[in-house]
């Protein structure tokens, strides 16, 4: 429902890159942390993802485990280097849109609509998340 897998891995894209041009302090980052911080399954997200996928990120960066803005980084970054991830990686996420999103939805059910959720309420009109608010926007 709602959109496509791909659209919301853009869009998840999309306000991860807002996000990321934050200082972590900041107050747009603190309201996301909190705001997401409710949701049970966020917290050490490292646990629910599989051992190839988590030795994969350990070899390009560190990660907060508590960070839901780190989590919605490691979905913009393996979407983006999908098809140069190692194949058991890629087998792990599953084909790319769908069954990529999938995982994370799998794993993550409140990840994409709490998202969604905080950024209509704080950056919709931005021009890069404006696409994705459209509707609401000028109705």
């Amino acid at each position: 429902f709602f959109w496509s897998a791909k659209r919301k891995i853009d869009f998840v894209c999309a306000a991860s890159d807002r996000l990321e041009v934050e200082r972590p302090n900041s107050k747009l980052v603190m309201e996301y942390e909190n705001y997401m911080g409710r949701q049970q399954e966020l917290w050490n997200w490292s646990v629910r993802l599989d051992e190839h996928l988590m030795e994969d990120l350990m070899h390009h960066r560190m990660y907060c485990f508590n960070s839901a803005r780190a989590l919605i980084r490691v979905m913009r970054n393996k979407s983006s280097h999908y098809y140069d991830l190692d194949p058991m990686v890629r087998e792990a996420l599953g084909e790319y849109p769908d069954k990529f999103y999938a995982y994370f939805d799998s794993r993550f059910p409140s990840l994409f609509i709490c998202t969604y959720e905080f950024i209509r309420c704080t950056c919709a009109s931005e021009p890069a998340l404006r696409p994705y608010f459209v509707d609401i926007l000028y109705d």
